[in-house]
């Protein structure tokens, strides 16, 4: 607001000028001094040089408590602006560190006349928490988020009362089975980008999980071959299955790894991405390069015990499966000798018969037997 002031001349006493100073509304400039506007500013500057002008519709100031009701707070902003704030629902859960004396931040709204400001403690913490978490795009800072709502190509997710979108193919390491699982679910999520389009900061499940997989995998080191884990499938490609452990590890087993009731499920490709599956770690070749296995090696491996078989020495074996060719009999709980089929007639053998054979050649390399029927 301009107000005209008479001041005298410092020069001449008798002559008078008139000058123009911008005071906040309410102020009266009483004195005609000719140091009048150097006192004034001086005074202005006191207080911070904050005047009523300088307050505008959505902005986030400090203000000190002065008083407090059951339902209201004073607040000055600065001595010249005082403002009494009613407290609103969205403010109760922040009511319990108000006393006289503290500060806080509070964001400024116009009223409907436009002259007056009211003030809200929530929407000041909801939008430094929106521009802490968008300041953190691109730094090593991670968020609790739950899940709040399903969309078309994402998710909406809350993070203290500050609403972000999550692109569903970011919600994992792997493809997700089924979006609607991760409803009201809570995740550590990281800021990657921001939509100016949108207003919107876009966070990422998937960029938490890769900074925390190193030790994940760590964790598993000296368990390979002795600890049973419990995952799901992800995946299938002729060289085995993939599978995700602890939601951040994911890990393949080859056919060849398979307990033999998942080996005929893999060779008529039953196996469904989300099915859970039980195996061992058997080897750790780095944090993106693991293979699991459903064979307990250090003691179902007996391959690693070959030696006690040899040529000429007779067994007992269990027929497991006839091709044209010939027939496969398990001596051992893993080791699977042939026999040719010009060795036998048709109604010498059966499928799950126990029968006496003689082994004639090991093959270690290859890990295969050739037997004949006793």
């Amino acid at each position: 607001m301009i107000q005209r002031v008479n001041v005298r001349s410092d020069e001449n006493p008798l002559d008078e000028l008139i000058i123009d100073l911008d005071v906040p509304r309410g102020t009266k400039i009483l004195s005609n001094e000719p140091y009048v506007k150097e006192m004034f500013d001086k005074y202005m500057g006191s207080i911070g040089g904050l005047k009523y002008k300088d307050l505008n519709d959505g902005d986030i100031v400090s203000a000190k408590i002065t008083s407090t009701t059951a339902d209201s707070v004073c607040l000055e902003i600065n001595p010249k602006h005082s403002i009494t704030m009613p407290i609103k629902k969205d403010d109760k859960k922040y009511t319990d560190f108000l006393t006289v004396g503290s500060d806080v931040k509070v964001k400024l709204f116009k009223n409907k006349n436009g002259k007056e400001f009211l003030a809200s403690f929530g929407e000041a913490v909801k939008e430094s928490k929106f521009n802490d978490i968008k300041d953190s795009i691109g730094k090593p800072i991670a968020y609790k988020a739950k899940v709040t709502e399903l969309i078309h190509g994402g998710y909406y997710l809350m993070i203290d009362g500050v609403q972000v979108f999550m692109p569903g193919s970011l919600g994992g390491m792997n493809k997700l089975i089924k979006f609607e699982e991760l409803l009201n679910k809570e995740l550590i999520v990281m800021p990657i980008n921001f939509s100016t389009e949108k207003g919107t900061i876009v966070v990422s499940h998937r960029e938490y999980l890769k900074t925390i997989l190193s030790s994940e995998v760590d964790k598993l080191r000296g368990t390979e071959n002795e600890k049973q884990y419990s995952g799901f499938i992800t995946g299938t490609t002729k060289y085995g299955i993939f599978v995700e452990l602890n939601g951040c590890i994911t890990g393949l087993i080859s056919p060849n790894d398979l307990d033999e009731n998942n080996k005929i499920k893999f060779t008529k490709n039953q196996f469904k991405p989300g099915e859970e599956i039980s195996f061992y770690v058997k080897d750790i070749i780095s944090d993106s390069k693991i293979m699991f296995s459903q064979c307990n090696t250090v003691t179902a491996d007996p391959w690693l015990n070959i030696d006690k078989y040899v040529p000429q020495q007779k067994v007992k074996g269990k027929i497991t499966k006839i091709k044209s060719y010939g027939a496969f009999v398990e001596i051992e709980n893993g080791i699977f000798g042939l026999i040719s089929s010009n060795d036998y007639k048709d109604n010498q053998i059966s499928e799950n018969s126990e029968i006496d054979v003689i082994i004639q050649k090991i093959d270690k390399d290859n890990k295969k037997i050739i037997l004949t029927l006793v």
